[in-house]
């Protein structure tokens, strides 16, 4: 009787249900992303990062959304683009927030957004959601302006702008500090 009540489980708290919940999820899509194909609309609410949880518990919350959804994305008909644009935000927000999981997670899944923004139609060679790239001019001179940008390549172009002019400025920092350090330590 008394190893019975010393053996009986403990309830789960509702943040541990949260990760729980969200790791079968992310089980059954990976197993089969078709299954969470009509429920996308589920993930939404983890990018955005405001669930409550300890900073590393969030994080691990918001790798498994960003999985999710670049598994699920390329799966949908024809996506709507203002979904594809919401999610997209989210998932530059949490670039800026969260450390390399989530930034490797979230560039993976806006790289599978880019490229599934077009019509979601099959492109010759099969891939779904895939565009032919324009032809661009043999030569450069011509005047002829770049192809336009879909909403989702655009946010994707301007984080890459954002991080290449932080790698810059931290480059040029560092560059500051070595002339800093080579002068001070011949005087």
């Amino acid at each position: 009787c008394a190893a019975g009540a010393a053996a009986a489980p403990r309830a789960l708290t509702q943040k541990e249900q949260l990760l729980a919940t969200i790791g079968t999820l992310f089980v059954f899509c990976r197993a089969d992303p078709h299954l969470m194909v009509e429920h996308i609309d589920v993930l939404l609410p983890y990018l955005k990062a405001q669930n409550g949880l300890a900073a590393a518990d969030e994080a691990t919350v918001c790798v498994m959304a960003a999985q999710m959804l670049r598994l699920v994305v390329p799966l949908l008909g024809s996506p709507d683009a203002g979904v594809l644009r919401h999610i997209a935000k989210d998932l530059v927000g949490l670039c800026f927030r969260f450390g390399s999981d989530v930034v490797q997670a979230s560039v993976r899944c806006l790289a599978t957004l880019a490229s599934c923004s077009g019509d979601g139609a099959p492109d010759a060679g099969g891939a779904r959601g895939a565009r032919a790239l324009p032809a661009f001019p043999e030569n450069p001179g011509t005047g002829l302006p770049p192809p336009p940008l879909g909403p989702v390549e655009q946010l994707v172009l301007d984080l890459a702008r954002q991080f290449y002019n932080k790698l810059r400025k931290l480059s040029a920092r560092d560059a500051a500090a070595r002339r800093r350090s080579a002068g001070g330590g011949g005087a």
